[in-house]
């Protein structure tokens, strides 16, 4: 089948009858609906020409010499679907007429015609609503292939979206393990801080209370302290000394 620009649809019409005087009355009348003509009498050429162009339209006798132009037809869907098939006849039934539609054709003519422009015109018809149903199929097949690239940016998205909730959670563990590290070493360090300040304040008040035992030796009347003063005053220096050193480092 030869590929055909929905775009730019044909505007040809394949005449495939082997009686010369019908070929020659629609030769005459169908360019007048801007319509460019091609004929050729049996259904064997037919097919040779359906291979290296396209048409917009087929007009086929339905009694034609050899193939007859309802096989023509059933071909003819296979090798340019968008085409639109004119059975013509000068003997006409119901039966072939519902055997010509049921097999795709567009319309069915009655030979001779009684109204040439009339043919024409339904030629044209013929070819405008070809035009439609292949801009029709056009857009359902751009929509069904944004569908697809949506279902695909969907599949994405969610994969995505599934990957960052795991990140979540685990970024979420880890958060959650490290808050309990740090607590253990806060509490840990206050816990430590805490028994060296005790130790300090102990430390203190037993000096303290070393100073003021020593002041209170020296206060004390009737008690000659006189010979250790030298001595106790050195003491009672080293005793503030170290006191001021541990409230140091309590302050630090």
């Amino acid at each position: 089948m030869v590929g055909i620009d929905i775009v730019n649809f044909p505007n040809t019409v394949l005449i495939v009858d082997d009686e010369p005087i019908v070929v020659q009355v629609l030769q005459r009348v169908l360019p007048r609906q801007g319509l460019r003509v091609t004929s050729v009498s049996n259904a064997e050429e037919a097919t040779g020409v359906l291979q290296r162009e396209n048409f917009g339209c087929m007009l086929v006798d339905k009694n034609l010499p050899g193939k007859d132009g309802l096989v023509l037809i059933s071909e003819v869907r296979k090798l340019q679907p968008h085409c639109a098939c004119i059975v013509m006849t000068a003997y006409a039934s119901t039966a072939s007429a519902v055997e010509a539609l049921r097999l795709g054709a567009a319309d069915y003519l009655e030979k001779p015609f009684h109204d040439i422009e009339l043919v024409a015109e339904k030629v044209r018809r013929a070819i405008e609503h070809q035009r439609a149903e292949s801009d029709r199929a056009r857009f359902l097949e751009r929509l069904r292939e944004f569908e697809s690239e949506l279902d695909k940016k969907e599949s994405e998205v969610s994969q995505q979206r599934t990957e960052i909730e795991m990140f979540n959670e685990v970024l979420e563990l880890r958060v959650e393990q490290a808050t309990r590290d740090l607590k253990a070493e806060r509490d840990e360090l206050v816990k430590q801080l805490d028994g060296g300040t005790s130790r300090q304040n102990a430390e203190i008040v037993g000096v303290e209370m070393a100073l003021m035992l020593l002041e209170d030796l020296q206060a004390r009347p009737g008690l000659d302290v006189a010979p250790f003063r030298g001595e106790l005053q050195r003491v009672v220096r080293q005793l503030q000394a170290h006191v001021r050193r541990l409230r140091g480092d309590q302050a630090a």
